[in-house]
């Protein structure tokens, strides 16, 4: 599901959230069951969002999600951010 929200966040044109929420879904995947939809919207979130924000701010934006806990993911996940 936290692959889902990546996937809609990089829609939104929001590429370091997608790639933050994708992160920490990739960190938690054995603990919440990750399948192939999972890693299929993984891989898609991950050539576009690296593509949209450069090598760089993308390794910093997938080391932040990473960190996340999995509560910390759902709940960025959920935020509406500032615009």
């Amino acid at each position: 599901i936290l692959n889902v929200a990546a996937a809609i966040e990089l829609e939104l044109g929001r590429p370091e959230r997608a790639v933050v929420v994708a992160a920490a879904s990739a960190r938690h995947a054995g603990d919440i069951g990750g399948n192939l939809v999972d890693r299929y919207y993984a891989t898609d979130v991950s050539g576009a969002a690296r593509a949209a924000l450069g090598d760089q701010s993308y390794a910093a934006a997938e080391a932040r999600g990473a960190e996340m806990s999995l509560l910390e993911a759902t709940d960025f996940a959920i935020a509406i951010p500032d615009v």
